[in-house]
């Protein structure tokens, strides 16, 4: 039911659109322990869907084959579902601070604009078991089992997406002396414990709370009156599991330093979705962005790629002396000193030997060289890591010990099972270290002049400290491999040809925040990125559908197979499973002793 709700407000939003820009009333209702929020109006999302693509598509035949008198009346007028489009939904993520590793609920927020209509629609969708109870004001969709689906007054609604309160094996204790009496009391008592429960839950989602922390929280605000297709916020609180689960002695820390709230803006344009995103430090992490002068991306290692398809590549340049100062101050210094004693290395070498950028990158070649055996065996995949040497010395040293520990790994019993068939090779000068899984291409790379020209991708984000790039094209061919081949592969194709690829930039500090942005870019760069998704899950729906409908005939032609068999009538048949000794649900015995 609750997924029939959400699919109806979905579909409104592709068929309508209206204008808005306000400050969301909502923020009221969320109380001081949410962690996280996406504001979202389905609405202004789903004009980017053209309705002629959304009536010829395979989620609204089938919504039109299931509830079709119920979503034509939401399509034609969406007004009666009482519900305001004018202001963003709210989904919550909600921990319980109380306990120490409480998972977190989602809650989806609504403002009402007719609550009697929204009424109405309540009852309609309800099923004939399901209640509404009224307590003054709120209201609460009971489901038959006792789990809440929507509760709502005058002016918003809620779903607790994610609060169950079914009656199960959990809920009633097991007793296996129970009467038939006996056993339905039990199961009364439960349903009217987990119904209280959710009730006051519902009643504090339709609260309002005046004087909550989101309605004083600069950076919650400016981000959900930012423009937007999709906003998210969250408080940057740390899991303390972590901690637990790895017990370094600077973890904590560390998810400290790096703590501070986050925030994402997502846009779905023409022929690429865009995500920019923001993390807030405090004062100390602050601090240090502030003394050091933002590094620009050093792209002369890139001038010595391979010819090939770039599959991915990621840049980076750092400042070594900011890099110092936050290892000292952030809790990684002392995980480094805690690993010394388990690693044969000092760790702080490899910041000494090295200079102050990096570049990891896959290309796809199709012509390796004859002598490069190892290559062709990889279908022709070069993988490069290379990094400017800044001390000879040190490096020796770090050479050394790596290689020492790499030949323990190898000759252990466990670690050469895992280093099986994984063999890379170093080359290096005086000026640059280079790894790579291929001997020949380490040697190339290295021997390279220097001298062939800067991707223009690259170059025109140089301005940034950080640069990934993934040719998702390659990568999803690369991946379908053999489904491509023959007529089974055509649906494959039309999705590989879909994409382009994804650029993540950023890494500069500035308006209080680290910033960066993802890219993720179409082949169709007219189209808007949302319609060739939603293009794209209408392909993958058609073909499950077929394929389901396929097994669907031979499913029922085995089944007529087994039906003319002759049936065993002195078999005796398996035993039923054992009962579980915990959380069994109790049942009263075959003959109750008040019969």
């Amino acid at each position: 039911m609750k997924r029939k709700f959400v699919l109806l407000l979905l579909m409104i939003a592709m068929q309508h659109a209206f204008v808005f820009a306000q400050t969301n009333p909502l923020v009221k209702y969320l109380p001081d322990n949410t962690t996280m929020v996406m504001s979202f109006n389905p609405v202004s999302i789903g004009k980017k869907i053209p309705g002629e693509t959304f009536r010829q598509s395979f989620m609204y035949r089938e919504m039109m084959k299931k509830d079709n008198e119920e979503v034509k009346a939401f399509l034609s007028d969406p007004s009666i579902s009482g519900i305001d489009f004018s202001n963003d939904l709210l989904i919550a993520f909600i921990t319980d601070t109380t306990e120490e590793y409480s998972k977190p609920s989602v809650h989806l927020f609504g403002l009402i604009k007719n609550e009697a209509l929204f009424a109405v629609s309540m009852k309609k969708m309800a099923k004939e078991n399901d209640t509404v109870k009224v307590f003054g004001t709120d209201k609460i969709l009971f489901k038959e089992n006792g789990s809440p689906s929507i509760a709502w007054n005058n002016n918003v609604f809620v779903i607790n997406l994610n609060s169950s309160g079914a009656i199960n094996a959990a809920n009633v204790p097991y007793n296996d002396t129970a009467t038939q009496e006996e056993y339905e009391k039990a199961v009364k008592k439960a349903t009217e414990r987990m119904m209280k429960k959710q009730r006051n839950l519902c009643f504090g989602m339709l609260t309002q709370k005046q004087k909550n922390s989101l309605s004083s929280n600069g950076h919650f605000l400016n981000q959900m009156n930012a423009m937007g297709d999709i906003k998210i916020w969250n408080n940057g609180m740390q899991n303390p599991l972590v901690g637990r689960v790895f017990g370094m002695a600077g973890l904590n820390k560390l998810q400290t330093f790096a703590g501070g709230s986050k925030t994402s803006i997502i846009n779905f344009e023409n022929g690429k979705i865009i995500m920019q995103s923001s993390s807030y430090p405090d004062e100390a992490v602050a601090a240090i962005y502030k003394k050091y002068p933002t590094t620009l991306l050093n792209t002369d290692l890139s001038r010595r790629l391979p010819k090939g398809k770039l599959l991915g590549l990621i840049g980076t340049s750092y400042n070594p002396e900011m890099g110092i100062e936050i290892m000292q101050k952030s809790g990684l210094k002392e995980m480094i000193e805690e690993m010394k004693g388990k690693m044969p290395f000092d760790f702080n070498l490899v910041s000494a030997a090295f200079g102050n950028n990096m570049m990891l990158a896959v290309i796809k070649s199709d012509d390796a060289p004859a002598e490069d055996s190892l290559t062709q065996s990889l279908d022709g995949i070069k993988l490069l890591l290379a990094m400017p040497i800044a001390n000879k010395i040190k490096f020796d040293e770090l050479r050394i010990s790596l290689k020492q520990v790499w030949d323990s790994l190898k000759n252990g019993e466990e670690g050469g099972k895992m280093m099986k068939g994984l063999n890379p090779f170093i080359k290096y000068n005086d000026n640059l270290f280079v790894l790579s899984l291929s001997p020949t291409v380490a040697a190339a790379f290295l021997n390279n002049t220097g001298a062939g020209p800067v991707p223009e991708w690259l170059q025109s984000k140089s301005q940034y400290p950080m640069v990934m790039n993934m040719n998702m094209k390659e990568i999803i061919k690369m991946a379908l491999g053999k489904k491509m081949s023959g007529n089974n592969g055509q649906d494959e194709q039309k999705i590989m040809d879909m994409f382009d690829q994804m650029i993540v930039y950023g890494g500069n500090y500035e308006n209080e925040s680290l910033s960066s942005t993802m890219e993720f870019t179409f082949s169709n760069q007219t189209d808007n990125s949302l319609k060739q998704l939603f293009d794209m899950v209408n392909i993958i729906a058609d073909k499950n559908k077929n394929a389901v409908m396929n097994e669907g005939k031979v499913a029922d032609d085995s089944i007529k197979i087994e039906e003319i068999k002759p049936v065993n009538k002195n078999k005796v048949p398996p035993p039923p499973p054992a009962k579980p000794q915990k959380n069994v649900i109790m049942k009263p015995k075959t003959k109750p002793k008040n019969q």
